[in-house]
């Protein structure tokens, strides 16, 4: 439940569950906010696992609570290493290393100096989307991590906005080469013969 997002000040219709063909007196006059919703969810599930006596093969009389609590205190937790979690939520778009040694992304210039080491090859900037403005991660194209480059040259600060920006400048060429086309196609005047209907 708490995976579930929901705008703020949402409201929801809770019904009972009523037999076929019987409506409730009150049938939706009430609503509850989703935050209230979410919070005697919450409360529910709570008590259903702490409740005991539970009749499992696992519980065997104990709570949900209990035996979950048991089974996680003898589990041997794996770590992500410090490599993997650099890789969390990150996106990943393949570029070539400039020959001055850095690497553009949306327009944005980033250097580093394991990365200009690599000049004039192909590697894989691992990203946030969301913060251009942060560092961004080198790797070679078969997985090795090369080092962390910082911006240098600023243009955009998310992916979604240097996309916008790219998407209105080819709309703008479109429109500034449509015209010149279809000129030269009428009546040879783009060929530099007169105007139609001239004398």
């Amino acid at each position: 439940m708490r995976g579930h997002q929901q705008a703020p000040g949402r409201r929801r219709r809770l019904y009972r569950q009523q037999p076929a063909g019987q409506a409730l007196a009150n049938y939706g006059s009430r609503t509850l906010a989703w935050d209230e919703f979410v919070r005697l969810v919450d409360a529910g599930i709570a008590e259903h696992n702490a409740r005991p006596d539970r009749r499992t093969a696992t519980a065997r009389g104990r709570s949900f609570d209990a035996t979950f609590d048991e089974g996680y205190a003898a589990s041997v937790i794996r770590r992500a290493s410090a490599e993997q979690r650099r890789l969390w939520l990150l996106a990943a778009e393949g570029v070539k290393v400039r020959r001055e040694g850095y690497v553009v992304l949306a327009g944005n210039a980033y250097f580093g100096e394991a990365v200009s080491a690599l000049a004039g090859q192909h590697v894989v900037v691992r990203f946030d989307p969301d913060r251009l403005d942060q560092p961004v991660h080198v790797h070679t194209p078969g997985g090795a991590y090369v080092g962390a480059a910082e911006r240098t040259t600023a243009r955009f600060d998310d992916i979604d906005t240097a996309r916008e920006h790219a998407r209105a400048h080819r709309a703008r060429q479109r429109a500034a080469r449509g015209p010149a086309r279809g000129h030269g196609a009428d009546g040879g005047a783009g060929r530099g013969g007169p105007p139609a209907g001239g004398g």
